[in-house]
């Protein structure tokens, strides 16, 4: 998911998400706010200067790493049991490790749990070969080293979050889902621009400064119901940087479709976006179907818009991801072709695992009973 996406979420006050694993998500915190370190603060980190130290309390699954060796390249991938967003990055970055196997080593680091290690322990028995990869258990709390050296000295306050490291430098951090499978490729063939990445970090935060004050607008014009505002914020917002922002278009398709009531005007603005800006971002587009499918209040659904969308974004992810593909089934069940949506329903069910896996189940048994949870 584009992390942008949350906080236009947030302002619209409005939770759409791709799917089970994504509905999920919306009920646990996308990102959780760290609390004030009471002693000195951290040194502040970025794209281009060297990677703190790596510390953990315990070594979960694979080889032990006790140092990040600096003729090597490492994917530091910071994620939680809770996490919804972080249990839907996890097949993906199996995928990588695959891919980049011997060019590449993954750590994925637990932080931020609350409930101890046994959980996380037994979180990662029950992935068994669906989490691919190191894994190592960072400590509890909000306080530990990788929580404190790495992510708050990043300025990282949400998770999943991953760090590219290249011979001791970081080299890119972001949402694993978003752009690190494109970094991984230009590291390793030796295309990556650090001097590139650099500047682009820089042109983000300055990005990110000029939101914060359009953002403010934006929730005022929203919390107010000035339409006319709301819709002029969003695109002010998108204007920044469209990349980064990308994320907006679907809030204001939200915006339109819920809250303004204004569903051909809605479906007129965000059927251009499924076949250019989101051609291939599965996430989004899923995110685009989904609210197309259960946004509250909707009076008029596009089923053919919401197909065409997820079909694509199961084109995107192969086939692989259990949730786009639940996304998918009740697009076809909600068109009337309930036979297409128990045949889809059951390829979910085949790549899904834990929660995710038994909410899938006892949807297909809705569609084998004719009724849909709406």
């Amino acid at each position: 998911m584009k992390r942008s996406l949350t906080l236009v979420v947030a302002l619209c006050g409005l939770a759409f998400g791709g799917s089970v694993a994504l509905a999920q998500a919306a009920k646990e915190p996308e990102s959780v706010k760290m609390p004030a370190k009471k002693e000195a603060e951290v040194k502040a980190i970025g794209v281009g200067d060297d990677a703190p130290e790596l510390k953990f309390e315990k070594w979960l699954k694979g080889t032990e790493i006790k140092g990040l060796d600096k003729t090597k390249t490492y994917v530091v991938e910071f994620w939680a049991t809770w996490c919804g967003p972080c249990r839907v990055a996890i097949p993906h970055l199996t995928e990588m490790s695959h891919e980049f196997k011997d060019k590449v080593t993954f750590i994925g680091m637990s932080v931020w749990e609350s409930d101890g290690l046994d959980k996380v322990e037994s979180f990662v028995r029950e992935q068994g070969d669906k989490m691919d990869y190191n894994v190592a258990y960072a400590g509890a709390g909000n306080e530990t080293h990788m929580s404190q050296a790495w992510l708050k000295a990043a300025g990282q306050d949400g998770i999943p979050a991953s760090f590219v490291v290249d011979k001791g430098k970081i080299v890119w951090i972001g949402h694993p889902m978003d752009g690190l499978d494109k970094t991984l490729k230009e590291v390793t063939s030796g295309t990556f621009d650090l001097n590139k990445a650099i500047a682009k970090a820089a042109k983000d935060k300055e990005a990110r400064a000029k939101s914060n004050a359009i953002q403010k607008k934006l929730g005022t014009a929203i919390k107010a119901g000035n339409h006319a505002e709301v819709l002029a914020a969003f695109d002010e917002l998108y204007a920044v940087d469209n990349e980064m922002f990308q994320g907006v278009i679907p809030g204001k398709f939200n915006y339109m479709l819920t809250k303004m009531k204004e569903t051909d005007k809605a479906y007129a603005y965000i059927a251009p976006h499924v076949t250019s800006t989101f051609k291939d971002d599965a996430q989004g587009l899923n995110q685009i179907a989904w609210l197309i499918l259960t946004a509250p209040g909707v009076e008029k659904r596009d089923f053919k818009l919401a197909t065409s969308a997820a079909e694509r974004a199961v084109e995107v992810t192969k086939g692989k991801d259990g949730a786009i593909l639940d996304t998918l089934a009740k697009a076809y069940f909600e068109s009337g072709d309930k036979a297409k949506a128990i045949e889809t329903q059951k390829k979910a069910i085949s790549v899904a695992d834990g929660e995710m896996k038994t909410e899938l189940e006892d949807t297909l048994k809705q569609y084998e009973g004719g009724s849909a949870k709406k």
